[in-house]
């Protein structure tokens, strides 16, 4: 079974590094580190210490230096996971640099309850959906292009960045009452929710707001006041959203054609999609594929 060492990560003596995987399945394995785990895609099973825990798309939680742990998807489903990787130094800067009481909630998620709570390892998982996880998967992202990018004072930067994540994510626990388990979730927010599920199900297709509302069982002008209170954002600026995310996703990861990607993301009109990525990123797809992939991350095993 891989044990998985720091130099392997924080070669440099930067202790934080992020790394995306989308496989079937991920070999046991443990490391020196901790490892912050975010499920972007997928469903399955993560096995912790020989026991199993039921994951979707939306948690995040924590796993501790030495703890061996994979993971399984369900059958036809590749799980995406975004982990972030860090040593305990990091943590502590970033404690003594900021209000204690703004961090409060993520110190005591990805820092103590792992270490303190080892006979139940999900006690201290945070389910996000909606804005809170859109917010989140894209400070993920910006903190990988930072880190595929090398430029000059990336390492100030995915400071920062780790910090707006500490943040949001004690925002979220505050949001759940102080609760780190998966709360029940209120009629209204199973409502976008199921709004949510079925946009990201769906985006690769032609979306109107009355298949949404039908799915949701509900009115289209109901589910958009709901949707725009619960999710910050309208539906179809959600939708836009997720597609040009997963078409950067898409960008990085191999040379399809932009044409080929923008068909696959629910664009039949290349200059629209076009339109739209340079409206979320500030630049066109070729530009962003050339910028970003100028190195690759360590492959994760």
């Amino acid at each position: 079974m891989p044990h998985l060492l720091s130099q392997q990560y924080f070669s440099s003596g930067f202790p934080l590094h992020l790394v995306e995987v989308s496989q079937s399945a991920i070999e046991a394995h443990s490391h020196e580190f901790f490892e912050m785990v975010y499920v972007r895609r997928g469903h399955g099973a993560h096995f912790i210490e020989g026991v199993a825990y039921p994951i979707r798309a939306g948690d995040l939680y924590v796993i501790s230096p030495g703890e061996t742990h994979f993971y399984a998807p369900v059958e036809n489903s590749t799980l995406r996971i975004v982990n972030v990787l860090w040593m305990p130094p990091l943590v502590e800067e970033l404690l003594r640099a900021s209000s204690l009481d703004s961090l409060r909630g993520a110190w005591k998620l990805l820092y103590v309850e792992p270490l303190l709570e080892r006979e139940t390892p999900f006690a201290h998982r945070l389910h996000l959906s909606g804005r809170a996880a859109f917010r989140v998967e894209s400070l993920l992202d910006e903190m990988r292009r930072e880190q595929i990018a090398a430029a000059q004072g990336c390492e100030v930067l995915l400071r920062h960045l780790f910090c707006a994540l500490l943040v949001l994510l004690s925002r979220a626990i505050d949001a759940q009452g102080g609760e780190h388990r998966v709360p029940a979730i209120a009629p209204q927010q199973a409502v976008v929710s199921r709004a949510i599920e079925y946009i990201e199900d769906h985006y690769a297709q032609s979306v109107r707001v009355e298949n949404i509302a039908a799915h949701a069982n509900i009115s289209a002008g109901r589910l958009a006041h709901l949707f725009k209170e619960h999710a910050g954002c309208g539906l179809i600026e959600y939708l836009h959203e997720f597609r040009v995310a997963r078409a950067c996703a898409a960008l990085l990861a191999g040379d399809t054609p932009i044409g080929e990607i923008a068909a696959d993301v629910g664009y039949n009109d290349l200059r629209f999609f076009n339109r739209a990525f340079r409206r979320r990123t500030g630049c066109n797809p070729t530009e962003y594929r050339e910028f970003f992939r100028a190195s690759e991350p360590k492959k994760y095993a």
